[in-house]
């Protein structure tokens, strides 16, 4: 049935509808047996498909624009292109943030200090925590941390 025409019926008859949803509220396993059947399964199926459609293009707003890599690909992507990528990536994302439609996301966004942690990031970017016998630095910095973060409670 179409949705439109259940919506006009509620309006007309709203104590039928609350009778039967307190009804099917009260015989769970009586819901569940009526969404799982023909029609309203066929509507309840195509409400969900609508809405996964738009949260999936909100979310994954590249599935189009971008190849998607599910597994290593045979041969590797030459830099340029990746570069040139994730730039792209970039560019359509830091509007948003840079004019503060976060909450929280970006702690500073000031160009000097994201050039500083772009330097640090660089100076870390090979290390591994696990092996602390290679990089000791990492337990420091995580000791530290916690530190910090044990002395703010």
């Amino acid at each position: 049935m179409d949705p439109e025409i259940i919506a006009e019926y509620q309006k007309k008859f709203p104590e039928v509808f609350s009778i039967v949803e307190g009804i099917l509220e009260r015989f769970p396993e009586l819901d569940k047996l009526l969404k799982s059947q023909g029609a309203v399964k066929e509507q309840i199926d195509a409400q969900a498909k609508q809405v996964l459609e738009a949260v999936a293009k909100d979310m994954k707003p590249y599935r189009d624009q971008f190849e998607t890599f599910r597994e290593l690909p045979a041969e590797g992507r030459a830099r340029a292109d990746v570069l040139k990528e994730l730039k792209t990536m970039q560019q359509a994302e830091i509007k948003k943030w840079k004019e503060g439609y976060v909450s929280g996301a970006v702690y500073h966004g000031d160009n000097s200090h994201i050039e500083y942690l772009n330097e640090a990031y660089a100076i870390h970017s090979q290390s591994n925590p696990l092996h602390t016998d290679l990089w000791p630095s990492a337990s420091k910095f995580e000791a530290e941390v916690i530190s910090m973060v044990g002395r703010m409670l």
